[in-house]
């Protein structure tokens, strides 16, 4: 392979999707009900099905991997992951201690776009610092004991042109070197309908592409990874109850698998569930 073809958008997805497939087999190494003796990755343009495999007694076995993530919030989750990078890196890495008297952390809340660049960053650090040093000399008589936040950041710029607000937790300073000024997490910008829902147009999506494959074999099987979105969506929840209601409409139409997997990659405690 070619430095070039290592850099391609289609080399990358198949390293991921062999990656995917080892981890998932390793996990679950009966998913064919019977000893996998080889395996192989389609190659660009022979999928569906992704990866072949053949079994000890001869049966080709094709799995098709797709990765389960709401694309709208993976794009926002994406996007506030960089924000709070750049923040953050302006900030300064690593931080320094807190010297405050009276609160452990500083919370900051980004605007919904931020365009700071590395020339700016000495500027926002040092109005940071400044403010800090300020509230801290404040708290005694206008903030003991209650969270507060600061708003009137154009007090403090270029502080206002990258945020919106900023907190300060009272309590002890931390000792340990751990990052004391974070930004806030994020609040859910989707229901709890956004993960089973996406699920579903993935599995009927993956039964029309599916349809038609490129690389023939005896047994077709679905394999469902939750990887990509651990570090942009919202936290998954109630799984187990998810994966029965795919499990129900699988049995009502299971398009041309013959089996479907979810793969939660979440490490150290990967978990396969099987929905068909």
């Amino acid at each position: 392979m070619s430095a070039l073809d290592r850099l391609t958008p289609g080399a990358e997805q198949k390293r991921e999707e062999q990656a995917l497939f080892q981890a998932f087999a390793q996990c679950c190494p009966d998913f064919a009900g019977e000893d996998v003796l080889r395996w192989r990755s389609a190659g660009c343009g022979s999928d569906p099905p992704d990866v072949i495999c053949t079994t000890t007694f001869g049966k080709l076995v094709g799995i098709e991997i797709c990765q389960w993530a709401h694309q709208g919030e993976m794009r926002v989750g994406k996007l506030r992951q960089e924000i709070d990078g750049k923040l953050l890196e302006a900030i300064g890495i690593p931080q320094p201690m807190n010297t405050s008297k009276n609160f452990e952390l500083v919370v900051f809340f980004p605007k919904t776009k931020v365009h700071i660049i590395p020339h700016e960053y000495p500027a926002f650090r040092e109005a940071l610092f400044q403010l800090i040093q300020h509230v801290d000399g404040a708290w005694p008589t206008k903030h003991a004991g209650n969270s507060y936040r600061f708003p009137d950041l154009n007090r403090f710029p270029p502080l206002d042109k990258h945020l919106q607000q900023i907190k300060f937790v009272p309590g002890k300073a931390f000792t340990s070197g751990a990052d004391w000024i974070v930004p806030v997490v994020p609040a859910g910008w989707f229901d709890d309908r956004t993960a089973p829902n996406a699920l579903d147009e993935l599995i009927s999506k993956k039964k029309k592409s599916c349809s038609s494959l490129k690389t023939p074999c005896d047994e077709l099987y679905l394999l469902i990874a939750y990887d990509q979105a651990l570090l942009h969506c919202s936290p998954l929840t109630k799984v187990g109850d998810i994966a029965k209601e795919a499990a129900v409409r699988l049995v009502a139409d299971r398009g041309p698998f013959d089996r479907v997997y979810l793969f939660l990659a979440i490490e150290p405690g990967y978990k396969v569930y099987r929905l068909l």
